[in-house]
């Protein structure tokens, strides 16, 4: 199997937890944070799909979806900088969105990352690329390595957080 199908099963499996999670949530719901400092449901889901959005336009070298019209669609401001790093409970808590809207931004995110899965190459994949907002010099591979880790710990802390509310074992098998 080649490291392009092997990312893009990655990528296919952290959208399946995301819709599994966001699956029937109440605004409510999405807003919950067991703590003042703690991250939300909401936030968790936007801040991983900005990330992914962030990251792959930069070494795709294309156009963040957010800043394409998605950040307008959440009535935020079109900073591409803007990803979640950095941000105070009271950023935490001034997201507020929907279910499906953060599944639609999700998933227009998503299709763009797995077009350039379908046309990135092994040589592609081990490209290094000097990332200027980042300062360092990286292989896109070990970019999306990243990418992924950050994906699958926050869909799974949204997980969690659904568990929490529903008070028991919450079925996202």
């Amino acid at each position: 199997m080649a490291s392009s199908d092997v990312f893009t099963r990655s990528f296919e499996a952290v959208q399946q937890r995301f819709k599994l999670t966001l699956d029937g949530i109440t605004l409510r719901e999405l807003a919950y944070r067991p703590h003042v400092e703690a991250n939300s449901i909401a936030w968790l889901a936007w801040h991983l799909t900005r990330w992914q959005d962030a990251q792959i336009a930069r070494f795709s070298e294309s156009d963040q979806v957010w800043v394409s019209g998605w950040a307008a669609t959440f009535d935020r401001p079109a900073d591409p900088r803007d990803t979640g790093i950095g941000h105070t409970s009271q950023d935490v808590g001034s997201l507020v969105a929907s279910g499906p809207l953060l599944l639609d931004y999700h998933d227009a995110v998503l299709d763009r990352t797995l077009g350039y899965l379908r046309n990135a190459t092994e040589a592609e994949l081990e490209r290094e690329y000097h990332d200027a907002a980042r300062n360092r010099t990286d292989r896109v591979s070990a970019r999306l390595v990243g990418v992924l880790s950050d994906n699958f710990q926050h869909v799974g802390q949204m997980a969690y957080l659904r568990g929490l509310l529903a008070g028991a074992h919450w079925g996202a098998h």
